[in-house]
C-alpha cells in the first residue's frame, strides 16, 4: 500500500480525473480532498500492488505517512475552526430578533418624521 497525493484532479468540465487509478483499490475513508475547484488536491491511501513508478506524474505522487498524517491534522483544524451552521430552530430566532429589531428602528423614524412635520407646520403657522 502507498500513500497518493494527486493535484489536477480537476478537469476543465468540472469532472474529476483519477488518471488511471483503480477507483476500487482506493481505501475507503482515507480520502482527503483539500481545497476547491482546479486547486482541490486529493489524498488517499492506496493498495494496488501494480508498479506506480511509470505513472508518477506531475499530477501524482507517493507521500510518506508523515506527510498524510501532517496534512490531515492541518485540514481537520481548518475545519474546526470554521464556523458552526446554526440548527433552523436557532436560525428562526435569530430572525425573529432581527425582524423585531427592524420594526422598532421603522416606528422610531416614524415618531421621528411626524415630529419633524409638526415642527414645520408650527413653523409656518399652521397645526398638524
Amino acid at each position: 500500500m502507498v500513500i497518493i497525493k494527486l493535484t489536477n484532479i480537476v478537469g476543465g468540465d468540472g469532472a474529476i480525473d483519477y488518471k488511471g487509478l483503480d477507483l476500487s483499490l482506493i481505501v475507503s475513508g482515507t480520502q482527503l480532498y483539500v481545497g476547491e475547484g482546479q486547486d482541490m488536491v486529493a489524498y488517499f491511501v492506496y493498495k494496488g500492488d501494480e508498479d506506480l513508478s511509470g505513472d508518477l506524474s506531475g499530477d501524482l505522487a507517493i507521500i510518506t505517512e508523515e506527510e498524510y498524517t501532517q496534512v490531515k491534522a492541518d485540514y481537520e483544524e481548518y475545519l474546526n475552526n470554521q464556523p458552526k451552521p446554526m440548527n433552523p430552530e436557532e436560525e428562526i430566532q435569530q430572525l425573529k430578533i432581527a425582524l423585531a429589531e427592524i420594526a422598532e428602528a421603522h416606528e422610531q423614524e416614524k415618531t421621528a418624521m411626524k415630529q419633524t412635520l409638526s415642527e414645520i407646520a408650527e413653523m409656518i403657522g399652521g397645526e398638524s
